[in-house]
């Protein structure tokens, strides 16, 4: 079963508030209002609550329910329904994480299964939410382009954290330790999924931006 948070910026709100998810139709009925629903792990209820309420497309509901292979960005009436990637770095690989989102006028869904990344990602891009000055002028568009800095400040941290294993990768070859032609051979693997996954992230912005010039 998900979580479902819903927080609200606007009349009446000095700061992003989070309220009880049953005053989304009341607070969703105004578009002076900024919503963000964010739901981790979604199933069955959380799908049917996005119909109910927002009268998403069949086709769009149903990619919220399973993996995708690559960042995308579909343009439906009043709204996008975007996949993109949070970085993350265990011990001892790289690791994807994907994020949903539903993009509208004046709302921002977010859907995720609740990894570390993830979770930092969206805290951060709250964080930039509450404290920016453009709130107001720049609408939900303020929380989305927080979020996507977000994102990208992610992949930073998880880059810096692959020159280090290349680092000791290449001290293990040159002291001749065993196994480091197996991590090299790993670490290939990974960044050849890296660019598939994450560049692609800036295009989905642009696309959003291109079409709404």
């Amino acid at each position: 079963m998900g979580t479902t948070r819903l927080i609200v910026d606007g009349p009446g709100f000095t700061v992003p508030t989070e309220v009880g998810v049953d005053r989304l139709s009341e607070l969703l009925a105004n578009p002076k209002n900024r919503l963000w629903l964010d739901i981790s792990d979604p199933g069955l209820a959380e799908v049917g609550l996005l119909r109910r309420e927002f009268g998403f497309h069949r086709l769009a509901l149903e990619e919220v329910t399973k993996p995708h292979e690559r960042p995308r960005c579909d343009a439906y009436s009043g709204y996008y329904f975007i996949v993109v990637y949070a970085a993350e770095h265990g011990e001892s690989a790289f690791a994807p994480r994907e994020l949903n989102l539903f993009w509208g006028e004046n709302y921002l869904v977010t859907l995720h299964r609740s990894p570390a990344a993830v979770l930092t990602v969206l805290a951060e891009a709250r964080r930039r939410w509450e404290h920016h000055e453009g709130r107001d002028a720049y609408g939900i568009a303020c929380l989305a382009y927080g979020l996507f800095e977000s994102l990208v400040d992610g992949y930073f941290t998880v880059q810096d954290r692959m020159r280090e294993r290349m680092e000791g990768i290449e001290d293990a070859i040159i002291e001749g330790a065993q196994g480091g032609a197996a991590d090299l051979f790993r670490l290939r693997k990974e960044l050849l999924r890296v660019p598939r996954l994450l560049a692609p992230t800036s295009h989905v912005l642009a696309e959003v931006l291109r079409r709404e010039r």
